[in-house]
């Protein structure tokens, strides 16, 4: 039995903007960290669906059954995730202490939400994910994407055990994408909405279409 943390990238991506932005470098320089960091994650990805066995988890701990060569082929995986990680999280805190949170005026939409996702995978630093929410839902009207700080509320809450709010978090049963427990769960659709995000039936199943193996 091995666990280990799997994210993809579920949000809707933004559009395209102008290439005129405050910080261009910055921002290349996160769309470059991104693009190894969803690499790296869709490799693990991809192995999991190959070897996947009857439970384990989206956004969460996966469970699977390998042998000794599979085992070393994923610790293989799982250190590529972790040095990706573990990197673009000290870049990102130096981001941050220099600019405080990189919103939209700053790098882009786009960028701006590269920014999120490497916070959203600083799992290994607790506090460094609940001081950049803080400073998202601080940010003014349109720096930061709803749904950004909608998944990262929900990230920091499962992280810590605690009831998540919008259902983003999720772990595979049988091939079957189950919300961890969600606060109101009676009215969840209603709270992703005012975040931009579609019906959470809708988002299980996209889960299940990325992570599960369809079977022959």
């Amino acid at each position: 039995m091995i666990l280990v943390f799997l994210t993809c990238l579920l949000t809707q991506a933004p559009k395209p903007e102008p290439a005129a932005v405050n910080a261009p470098k910055l921002r290349d320089e996160l769309q470059a960290r991104v693009k190894e960091d969803q690499a790296a994650r869709f490799a693990m990805i991809d192995f999991m669906a190959k070897h996947q066995t009857g439970a384990k988890s989206a956004d969460g701990r996966t469970a699977v059954n390998l042998s000794p060569e599979q085992n070393k082929e994923l610790q293989t995986l799982i250190k590529r995730v972790k040095e990706a990680d573990d990197k673009n999280t000290a870049w990102l805190t130096e981001v941050v202490d220099e600019h405080g949170w990189p919103g939209k005026s700053l790098i882009g939409e786009a960028a701006a939400h590269d920014a999120w996702l490497l916070v959203q995978h600083a799992d290994a630093h607790k506090d460094f994910q609940d001081e950049c929410l803080q400073k998202m839902k601080a940010a003014p009207a349109g720096e930061v994407a709803p749904r950004d700080v909608a998944y990262l509320t929900d990230r920091t809450l499962t992280n810590r055990g605690k009831k998540q709010i919008y259902g983003t978090q999720t772990r595979l049963e049988n091939g079957k994408a189950v919300p961890f427990p969600i606060e109101d769960e009676a009215n969840v659709d209603q709270k992703r909405k005012e975040c931009g995000m579609q019906p959470l039936a809708e988002y299980l199943k996209q889960v299940e279409e990325t992570y599960v193996k369809p079977k022959p």
